[in-house]
């Protein structure tokens, strides 16, 4: 999928891209820390699914990152979408470590069921503040990306 240029906005002061879809946005904020977020009780199907793991690659540039996925609002996500994503994220490869954020009720049982049913080869943990997240997330990929290019 080609990501139009009009959605990504970049901030040339901090170098910080930004592609935002109809259920949320994917930021890339530094090297290797991506961080996506659902619009407030939005429902993902399986088109948003695809769309979204497009939108990271895209900002990633398929090089290995530390996602943060802040899931604090989302509505509900259908299960042709959650069996896609936890079929791709294992595939994929290019994920290192993974902080979901979810600090609501419908966001906890997500977060818990993406966990239960799937059980990435990257380490996963789910976080009530997106800062904390956020920090996890850094050190992981920079513990794992120093191992990969030893």
């Amino acid at each position: 999928m080609i990501i139009p240029m009009y959605l990504m906005h970049r901030d040339v002061r901090k170098m910080k891209r930004t592609i935002r879809s109809l259920v949320g946005e994917v930021t890339i904020r530094e090297n290797g820390i991506v961080v996506a977020r659902t619009y407030p009780k939005v429902n993902i199907n399986l088109r948003d699914a695809t769309e979204y793991l497009a939108m990271v690659a895209y900002l990633s540039r398929g090089k290995p990152h530390a996602i943060v996925i802040d899931i604090s609002d989302i509505g509900s996500i259908d299960l042709n979408a959650k069996a896609f994503l936890m079929t791709e994220s294992n595939g994929w490869g290019k994920t290192v470590a993974m902080a979901l954020i979810s600090n609501g009720h419908t966001a906890q049982m997500v977060g818990r069921s993406f966990l239960a049913a799937n059980r990435p080869e990257y380490p996963v943990q789910i976080f009530r503040e997106l800062t904390e997240g956020y920090h996890w997330a850094r050190i992981e990929y920079l513990r794992r990306t120093t191992r990969i290019a030893s």
